[in-house]
């Protein structure tokens, strides 16, 4: 039995869509009318990540590229309070998958050890897969590393508590599930 998979367009959107080109220039501004917002996706640090357990599937994940032009994202440590910022996508077996975060309003600015923000990993169409709420442990601007701690609400077939710990190192993460 075939599993149905989330977080692809389906072919017949694809069409639609082409049909309306008719040159290349045309291609962003159209996805950009359509609601499908392009980003800038870094394949050089690319890396495996096995989500499989939070119903996210295994596959790639890449990062946003720290950017100020279109598609690029703000660095985790510029971004304010009540700000979201989409800041990688994991294509994986079960589809593709944005991760977003934002700041929690009532964080100071700058991002500083104690600032909370809540992370969410939604499918293209924007539905929440998972989400949790994670609080920056400790930071390095120099460097660029941040270390957040947090737990949050996931699919509901797991019945373990689970706590992540992320370490961001400006633009890539790597997540350790702590139970």
């Amino acid at each position: 039995m075939a599993r149905k998979r989330t977080g692809f367009r389906s072919l017949r959107q694809i069409a639609k869509l082409r049909a309306t080109v008719r040159k290349p220039e045309d291609i962003d501004r159209i996805a950009e009318k359509a609601g499908l917002s392009s980003l800038l996706l870094n394949p050089h640090l690319a890396g495996p990540m096995d989500f499989t357990d939070l119903g996210l599937g295994r596959g790639v994940y890449m990062p946003v590229m720290i950017s100020d032009r279109s598609g690029g994202r703000p660095s985790m440590f510029d971004l304010g309070p009540g700000e979201t910022a989409t800041i990688g996508a994991l294509v994986s077996d079960e589809g593709i998958t944005l991760r977003k975060v934002t700041r929690d309003k009532a964080s100071a600015k700058p991002i500083a050890v104690g600032s909370t923000y809540t992370e969410t990993w939604t499918t293209l169409e924007g539905k929440r897969r998972v989400s949790f709420k994670m609080r920056v442990t400790s930071l390095d601007r120099k460097v660029g590393t941040l270390v957040a701690e947090g737990a949050g609400t996931f699919p509901s077939h797991l019945r373990i508590p689970i706590i992540f710990r992320c370490y961001f190192f400006s633009c890539c993460i790597t997540v350790t599930v702590l139970v």
